[in-house]
């Protein structure tokens, strides 16, 4: 059906607004992909962001300090992983689903997106997932899956793993196990 010249002037619909919440194990790629997704345009929410750390992390966790306090106060009530069903209407996180829904209520009163990286975020998903329904804001979830890429000294079958005799060391002294990996894409 088409629009008229004065709807289309006039009836201007409100931009839906979305917040991408960034998934994933530690070590799978979440804090390179907020980078990314950040200098694309999108906000981290603040520049209150959690410290790189010069050993694991030197280039930034891009981890909104604000976000982690409120998870970290959820994880105290909770006190054990993953959340037991329903937690996210139980009265004991009351208070932090506020805390969420305020945050995210005056941050969506000027942008339209938002990007959020948390590793606990991976253990409150359902809350985050009905706290921007009630927010009116739409998610958009990026799950990265780590895959260990790495090499082999000799040819062996995909997916062989060479006997802990044959590793190589590290600096740290770890053994790292060569691997021929053996991925597969669908889309």
């Amino acid at each position: 059906m088409s629009q008229s010249l004065w709807q289309r002037l006039f009836n201007h619909r409100q931009q839906t607004k979305q917040a991408v919440l960034i998934l994933g194990s530690g070590r799978s790629g979440t804090s390179v992909m907020t980078k990314c997704v950040n200098l694309m345009g999108i906000s981290l929410g603040t520049d209150n962001l959690l410290a790189p750390s010069k050993r694991i992390n030197p280039k930034g966790y891009f981890e909104n300090k604000d976000v982690i306090n409120i998870h970290k106060s959820l994880g105290s009530r909770i006190r054990y992983r993953p959340a037991f069903k329903g937690y996210y209407d139980s009265p004991k996180i009351k208070k932090d689903r506020a805390a969420l829904t305020t945050y995210l209520r005056n941050f969506f009163e000027n942008e339209q997106y938002l990007a959020i990286k948390d590793p606990r975020m991976n253990d409150y998903i359902e809350l985050w997932q009905r706290v921007l329904a009630d927010v009116e804001v739409q998610p958009a979830e990026i799950v990265l899956l780590r895959i260990r890429w790495t090499w082999s000294i000799r040819m062996s079958a995909p997916g062989t793993v060479i006997p802990r005799s044959q590793c190589v060391s590290g600096k740290s002294g770890r053994c790292f196990h060569y691997v021929i990996p053996t991925v597969s894409t669908a889309f």
